[in-house]
């Protein structure tokens, strides 16, 4: 066996060049770092799939002027998360279209304090139809985007397909549905950020991509 089929990496486990940090309590998570005079944040998400939003209520004992509060209106430029396309809002302004959509920030130097103040805040919200399921979409019982609620349209066409169905042995048709999926993170997704006059903006966090991050982080 020559050296470099030795050297081959199929067949053989990688070792993770940071799992012996993580397995021995080495390696440092967003919860795990502090700075001085560091605010915790906490987003305030929408327990309704669609609706209008009415008023929002601070309530309980509570020294809300002590929080920094963050709405919509609050944004200083365009109220959106730059990603594939600049449809998502940073914060639900008026309507919410989805169930947990962020609807208000809340800041505040106690942690504890800070998630008091999040259960004791109320957002009165106007239910409006919702779309649960994707046939309900396609026959556009109610439109929730643009104007047919599609939000992308791609079409793959290559090669002489007429000639491989007709010398296949079996062609097997079929309609199959998943739900959504999504990885599982190792840590909660959280983010640190230090803004200054000199350096702009330094942010640590637990993402697999920075890129988009970033991407966002500059808009």
């Amino acid at each position: 066996m020559s050296a470099q089929t030795n050297n081959h990496p199929i067949g053989k486990s990688a070792p993770r060049k940071e799992g012996r940090k993580k397995v021995t309590g080495q390696a440092l998570y967003v919860d795990d770092i502090s700075f001085p005079e560091m605010l915790h944040g906490t987003t305030v998400r929408s327990q309704v799939a669609r609706g209008r939003i009415k008023s929002i209520s601070f309530e309980g004992d509570l020294p809300w002027d002590e929080f920094t509060i963050v709405t919509a209106k609050d944004i200083p430029g365009e109220n959106y998360v730059a990603l594939i396309l600049n449809d998502q809002p940073n914060l639900a302004d008026e309507l919410i279209n989805h169930p947990e959509e962020p609807v208000l920030l809340l800041a505040h130097p106690d942690k504890y304090l800070l998630e008091e103040a999040r259960r004791n805040l109320r957002i009165e919200v106007e239910e409006l139809p919702a779309i649960f399921t994707l046939e309900d979409s396609l026959n556009q019982k109610q439109i929730i985007w643009g104007d047919d609620n599609v939000f992308k349209t791609f079409l793959v066409d290559k090669g002489n397909v007429d000639d491989v169905w007709a010398t296949a042995d079996f062609v097997i048709e079929g309609e199959y549905h998943t739900g959504a999926q999504e990885q599982l993170y190792i840590e909660n997704n959280g983010a640190i950020a230090i803004a200054n006059a000199q350096d702009g903006v330094t942010v640590w966090g637990s993402m697999q991509c920075p890129y988009y991050v970033h991407k966002a982080l500059v808009k």
